[in-house]
């Protein structure tokens, strides 16, 4: 049997997290919902410590989350049955973030004096052939996941 499938064995992962991270060094139980370095820190140790896939392991993270949040120190006290389990669920992210670019036209075109072609490109009366960029500047950098409307949960 697939570890992941055994409630009890979720249980035991639940009961690790709780120890190591909520009570032992004292975190949140929304910074594993919240915060990055959390998320890392938690994945680091799951991975080191239980030797499953990046996939398996935001699965018991996800599902360690949920049971801690709803069970709190409990978590081992109760019957395996009433661990839940958590779906994948679809997210759409957007990043927002302003740059300073800078591009390089490429442009070739049949004509009589280079003032003529210099004219083209300054009117955009033809295109660019290729274009090369060079970001070299961001900032104000924004991150916003949605739960996309059709996943089940």
């Amino acid at each position: 049997m697939n570890p992941l499938e055994n409630k009890k064995y979720i249980q035991k992962v639940c009961g690790v997290v709780y120890r190591q991270f909520i009570k032992k060094e004292n975190i949140n139980i929304y910074e594993m919902a919240d915060d990055k370095s959390t998320y890392e820190d938690i994945f680091s140790f799951l991975q080191k410590s239980l030797g499953h896939n990046d996939d398996e392991i935001d699965f018991l993270y996800a599902c360690a989350y949920v049971n801690i949040e709803k069970w709190g120190e409990k978590v081992l006290l109760i019957e395996p049955e009433q661990i839940t389990i958590i779906p994948k669920q679809k997210f759409k992210g957007t990043r927002t973030y302003y740059a300073n670019v800078r591009f390089d036209e490429y442009y070739s075109y049949e004509t009589y004096m280079d003032i003529m072609l210099e004219y083209m490109i300054e009117e955009y009366q033809i295109d660019e052939d290729s274009v090369d960029t060079d970001v070299f500047d961001t900032w104000d950098h924004e991150i916003n996941i949605t739960t996309d409307k059709n996943s089940k949960w």
